[in-house]
């Protein structure tokens, strides 16, 4: 009894799933069966919209024909406001793409250029210090044999220590600069050049979905102004279940009229 329970179940979901894609299909099409030879058609415009042009109760049209117009100044409008944001949004999403590839750039630079640059010129800063401390040894070892012989003075003997100090104090100096751009900075600046793409490419990511949504607003609107141009679903003649003629204002789902099959109980003749 419960796998016929369970039948039961998957039957009645699969008939509601039936029903609700026969209903968008209807929805989107604006017309719906109604019975035998005769289609309702609804207004498919969001909110209220005035009538501008209906054809008389009973008039007989071909698949295709226009039935009646609503008017689109009120859209148009918004079309206008529309167009106007998704330039903007174009304009966003190009300068967000630059400012992506300038960050890109920035990191190659660095790595392929500034680093490099950089390192050479540390690189050369400790061979200057290293000849100028090799000439500093040398020349204080001659002062110091000088001195003992008496030929220099202790003043000349002590400035030559200072010197070798100090160069020794600069070579300290280059080869720690050295030190610190390889292991410390490179990969410092190289991370927050990296970070720098990240955001860049985030905000690139945020403007495009901002272009999308911007675009498929403009669509939509575009839909709906062509949908104010309401066309007969079938041939067969027109009937009205309110009269809805120009001046008249409708809004969003309200049934406009029924096409009518000839020769289908009720029909009008025009």
């Amino acid at each position: 009894m419960s796998s016929n329970l369970v039948r039961l179940g998957l039957g009645a979901g699969i008939a509601a799933l039936l029903a609700g894609a026969i209903a968008l299909a209807q929805e989107r099409t604006g017309g719906e069966p109604s019975g035998r030879g005769r289609v309702d058609v609804f207004n498919s415009v969001d909110g209220r919209v005035v009538v501008v042009t209906s054809r008389p109760e009973g008039a007989r049209v071909e698949k295709g024909d226009i039935v009646c117009e609503l008017d689109p100044s009120e859209l148009r409008d918004r079309l206008a406001t529309q167009d106007i944001v998704v330039r903007g949004a174009e304009a966003d999403v190009h300068g967000a793409r630059i400012a992506r590839e300038v960050a890109v750039l920035a990191v190659i630079e660095y790595q392929e250029g500034t680093f490099i640059q950089e390192f050479a010129a540390t690189e050369g800063e400790i061979k200057l210090t290293e000849s100028e401390l090799a000439r500093a040894e040398d020349r204080l070892d001659w002062t110091r044999r000088m001195f003992d012989k008496g030929y220099t003075s202790l003043a000349e003997k002590v400035t030559d220590e200072l010197t070798l100090k100090k160069n020794r104090f600069a070579l300290e100096q280059a080869q720690t600069k050295k030190k610190v751009l390889v292991d410390y900075s490179k990969t410092k600046t190289i991370k927050a050049l990296t970070g720098a793409v990240e955001t860049a490419r985030a905000r690139e990511l945020a403007k495009q979905a901002g272009l999308e949504r911007a675009r498929s607003a403009q669509k939509r609107l575009i839909d709906q102004i062509h949908r104010c141009q309401v066309a007969a679903p079938a041939g067969g003649r027109i009937e009205y279940a309110t009269p809805i003629g120009a001046g008249a204002v409708v809004h969003d789902g309200q049934l406009l009229f029924r096409v009518v099959a000839d020769g289908t109980a009720g029909a009008k003749a025009k």
